[in-house]
This record gives C-alpha cells, structure tokens and sequence, in this order.
C-alpha cells in the first residue's frame, strides 16, 4: 500500500515540475572563463549523502570526484573557507604558467574538521598543482596589493588541540616559487612571514598572566606562535621565562623549560616545520627536541 502512495505522490510531483526544481536544488553550477576557453563545473549531491565534483571542457570530463563535501574557494572573500555560491568566480594564475588556477575545498564532514586543500590549472586538463591536508585549519582571505604571484594564506593547526589547544591558529603565507628539480611549487613567503603582516594580533601579557593562573597555556601559545613564525623565537622563549615564573603552578603545570622543550617538539611535526627553522635559524637550536 505504501509503495502505490508513493508512486502516486512521486507521479504527482512529476506531472507539477516538482520533482525537477527539488533536484535542481542539489545541484552548484558555475561556468567559468578563462584565455583557454570556457569550462562548465558541477557540485552535485548523491543519494549517498556524499558529493560528486565535476569539471568539463566542452564534454569532456577533466575531474570527477566523489567526496563528503566540496566548495569552490574565492581567495578574496572574507570567509573563502565558506565556498563561493555567485555567478562570477574570481580566478587566478598562481603559478605563472599563463594559465588559470582553481581551488577546490573538501571537507570530510567532522564535526571541526578536517579540511584539504586542492588547486588545478585549467588547460586541456585539470593538473593538480597543490594539495595540502590543512586538518581543522581554514584558507584565509588573500592579501591584495602584492607584487609578484599572488599569495595563498592559511592557517596551521598543528596546535589546535595540542594541551588545551589554541584559540587562534597562526597564520602561513604560501607563494608558487621556481624548483631546481620540478618545475615549481608552493613554499613559505619567509620575508612576508617576517614582515608579520598576515599575524593574528597578540593577546595581552595580562591575557597571558591570567590564563596561566587559571591552568591554561592556550593564551601562551598564541604569544609565542606569533613571534615563532614571524622569526621571532629567541623573544618568545625569553618572554615564557618571564611570565611563567610566578603565574604558573609548577607542581602541575611543571617548569618553564619543560614546556618550552615539549612547545618545540611540537613545532616540529608541523608541516611547515622546515620554514620555521629557517626563520628562527641562530635563535634556537631544534636539535634537542627532534
């Protein structure tokens, strides 16, 4: 009986157009232009639960993936990690090769993460020319007013969950840069990581002191993360002596240098562990904790 009402109501629904519009709702379209002609992309729903992406050039299939969750990124908007909904996606040429670049976000449906990174360049192919697993950190909006390629933000979160975790993950400034054996790849901006224009602000010494009091390193961590990835390491040690001496509670908390030492060891697994060394080179010696 049930599956003749069914078959009624769907017939039904047919016979309105209604079934129609309710697909057409499952469905993100977005025609893109480039100098190498137009190509046609689809973020389709599946009975599944998951999402298939679909990437054409006239009628043939560039990419076609199946994932829990997919965006198409405008670097530009104020929350690129959002996915981009309107009609005219910003796109550019981050490698130089003359050709234009698109970035696509997937999102395995955890409750805070974890997020990947992907960027094709459109010619007769989609060629992947990055993929970064960003766990539960987000691409941010990219700067403007910059000479050279354009620069790729995103957040590290190596130590998101680490002890208590971090409010605020620091910020990675990423730029296509020639390759001795590859034809290129995306690598840390060191002087744009120095010049310390994409750093969250610092929380206040008091912000410091107090969460310390209470147990807490989170507001440590994001002290000494800003001053770590804008080269600035030798400050954030001697800023940890400073302020762990009477705030913290050793007895639980344990000693400056025991947290310093386990905050480096940490360092260590990020994936862009190699660029902090560099920037911090001379101010403190890796080799203790690896």
């Amino acid at each position: 009986m049930q599956t003749r009402i069914l078959t009624k109501i769907v017939a039904l629904f047919l016979s309105l157009g209604i079934v129609d519009s309710a697909l057409a709702a499952d469905v993100q379209t977005f025609d893109l232009q480039t100098p190498n002609g137009p190509y046609h992309v689809e973020i389709r729903e599946r009975s599944e639960g998951d999402e298939r992406l679909l990437v054409q050039k006239g009628k043939k299939n560039l990419l076609d993936q199946t994932e829990h969750n997919f965006a198409l990124i405008d670097p530009t908007s104020k929350e690129p990690n959002l996915g981009y909904s309107g009609g005219s996606l910003p796109l550019f040429d981050f490698d130089g090769n003359g050709t234009k670049d698109l970035i696509v976000r997937i999102w395995n449906g955890g409750a805070h993460c974890c997020y990947t990174y992907d960027i094709y360049s459109l010619a007769n192919r989609a060629s992947k020319i990055w993929h970064f697993s960003a766990g539960d950190g987000h691409m941010l909006t990219m700067p403007t007013n910059t000479s050279g390629l354009p620069i790729i933000l995103i957040e590290d979160s190596t130590f998101r969950y680490w002890g208590v975790g971090t409010f605020v993950m620091p910020v990675v400034a990423l730029r296509w840069q020639p390759d001795k054996v590859k034809v290129g790849a995306f690598k840390v901006d060191l002087d744009r990581m120095r010049s310390g224009k994409d750093k969250h602000p610092l929380p206040t010494v008091e912000e410091v002191k107090r969460s310390l009091k209470n147990h807490s390193t989170n507001d440590l961590c994001d002290y000494m993360l800003n001053l770590y990835y804008t080269g600035h390491a030798k400050e954030a040690n001697k800023f940890l002596e400073t302020v762990w001496t009477g705030n913290a509670d050793i007895e639980k908390m344990g000693t400056a240098a025991a947290f310093r030492h386990d905050f480096m060891k940490q360092l260590t697994t990020s994936p862009f562990f190699d660029a902090i060394e560099t920037l911090n080179h001379g101010q403190v010696d890796f080799q203790e904790v690896k």
